[in-house]
């Protein structure tokens, strides 16, 4: 699926471009470049319209103490990102042209 049918997933590890709320997740831009983010936002209103679901993937760094107190993340390696599968979004509302 290309961006222009809509987003099929969101990967969110942090940074610039989206405020993460919890249940609430914003795409404020930022941190690349001007078509790529333009094609972004219509790909979020091209599912605004046709109220098309989002995966949302969360990312976090490992601490030391997620690292100690769970053999199973032993691979993730010090500072290794872990991912959480967070479920099905809608997007609310998209405008253009926001920077």
């Amino acid at each position: 699926m290309s961006l222009l049918q809509g987003v099929e997933s969101l990967l969110l590890v942090g940074g610039e471009r989206w405020e993460d709320g919890g249940e609430r997740i914003i795409y404020v831009g930022g941190g690349q470049g001007a078509e790529q983010a333009e094609l972004l936002r219509h790909a979020l209103r091209t599912n605004a319209s046709a109220r098309r679901a989002i995966r949302v993937v969360r990312a976090h760094v490992a601490s030391a103490v997620e690292l100690e107190e769970d053999e199973s993340l032993a691979g993730a390696g010090q500072g290794g990102l872990l991912y959480r599968y967070d479920g099905l979004y809608l997007v609310q509302r998209a405008q253009a042209g926001i920077e």
